[in-house]
């Protein structure tokens, strides 16, 4: 279902080839050695139509023809299923366009859905520069949501009872009230390039086990905004004031989804955590080591991350920071040994006096598989003040694997 599942322009971002040979396109009779025919020359001369409910010009009609053959062996979407799937019926329905309120089309669509044994929905915007793109560089908006055509029709399908996935490309991450409550997943899939279908598809069909995890916060609303994982303590969705509320009146202080989360086709513990010294001097590196365990029947990669809190400092630090993560492949009930090694000039801040301080105190080490699933902590104690330079700083913990 969507614009984007028989789009091969969708899968690609802004500052993209794919990005600039629609630009390009409006501007001139030629692009990468393709004619332009006299209709598309016409077309950009007349007044524009909009997609109905928003200021988004309808592309240009020869489009996905052109950047077909400007990526001859890049799939669409729908394309990649029937190539991986030749003894299923792979039917496929417009069902609304990437912006905007027309619903017109939702009927058909429902009706297959109701027909079908599974139900894909390719939702969000399109990314780039130009007056036919609804996400990129000069292009804004007020609301971080699903574009009315797309939400209803999610919400159409659940109250149906129609099980459905999404697949998201955009160049923002997506928040729909309709996808959290009644997809059976999500891929986030942002504008995932000349591979992106396959990586998609393969995806869906359990050839590739996702391990991807979330570099940003996903809010439910833009009135959350800003909303980041490393706050300062005692804001945002951790603020503790004397209010009897502890969300706003209309929805949560936290994110839909934290940053650093990610699903896979397997389940992973946490084990055995260890600290080799729990007091140590502001220039020696501490180690831990942990234990992650691939409880399920299918091999997967997880990527176990390592955030710190300084609990008590003379400025107000952040309740969290991630200081390290690495990626642990796991056959199925395989077991590992992950080793870091954390250096305390990553948890150096400005001063008062502009000075790198390396601050004595307290610190909460916490290990999981996002800022919100920590399944492992322990504290380490730094003994003394010290102060280091920006360019003798350490940004990133190392790490061993081990059997």
């Amino acid at each position: 279902m969507g614009h984007n599942a028989r789009s091969t322009r969708s899968l690609f971002g802004g500052y993209s080839y794919g990005s600039v040979l629609e630009l390009a396109m409006g501007a001139r009779n030629t692009m990468a050695g393709i004619e332009v025919q006299t209709d598309d020359v016409l077309w950009r001369n007349k007044k524009k139509d909009t997609y109905p409910g928003s200021i988004i010009d309808v592309e240009i009609p020869k489009l996905e023809q052109v950047a077909s053959k400007a990526y001859k062996h890049c799939r669409n979407i729908l394309e990649e299923f029937k190539q991986c799937c030749p003894n299923s019926d792979i039917q496929y329905q417009y069902g609304y366009p990437y912006v905007g309120n027309d619903t017109r089309h939702h009927e058909d669509a429902l009706k297959l859905a109701k027909e079908s044994d599974v139900t894909i929905v390719t939702v969000g915007g399109k990314y780039g520069w130009g007056t036919s793109c609804s996400t990129g560089e000069g292009i804004d908006s007020s609301s971080i949501n699903l574009p009315q055509c797309q939400e209803e029709f999610l919400m159409k399908l659940g109250e149906s009872d129609i099980p459905f996935i999404v697949v998201h490309l955009d160049g923002r991450p997506i928040s729909s009230d309709a996808a959290d409550k009644y997809a059976s997943a999500i891929i986030e899939a942002w504008n995932p390039g000349e591979f992106g279908s396959q990586a998609i598809v393969e995806t869906i069909l359990g050839t590739n086990n996702p391990s991807g995890k979330l570099p940003v916060s996903v809010a439910y609303s833009s009135a959350q905004a800003p909303l980041y994982y490393n706050h300062s303590q005692g804001s945002s969705y951790h603020v503790q004031t004397g209010s009897p509320f502890t969300r706003y009146i209309d929805l949560p202080h936290t994110p839909r989804y934290y940053f650093g989360y990610g699903l896979s086709y397997t389940t992973f513990d946490y084990h055995n955590l260890q600290t080799e010294k729990s007091k140590i001097k502001p220039f020696e590196k501490f180690h831990i080591s942990f234990e992650v365990e691939n409880s399920g029947d299918t091999a997967g990669v997880e990527i176990a991350q390592i955030y710190v809190c300084d609990k008590v400092a003379s400025l107000v630090r952040p309740a969290q920071e991630l200081v390290g993560f690495c990626r642990i492949p796991l056959e199925a009930r395989q077991k590992k040994k992950v080793d870091f090694y954390i250096d305390p000039s990553q948890l150096a801040f400005l001063d008062e006096d502009l000075k790198w301080k390396i601050e004595a105190g307290e610190f909460d080490v916490m290990i999981g598989s996002s800022s919100e699933d920590i399944r492992l902590k322990t504290n380490v104690y730094i003994l003394e003040d010290g102060y280091t330079q920006s360019k003798n700083r350490e940004y990133y913990a190392s790490y061993k694997i081990s059997e």
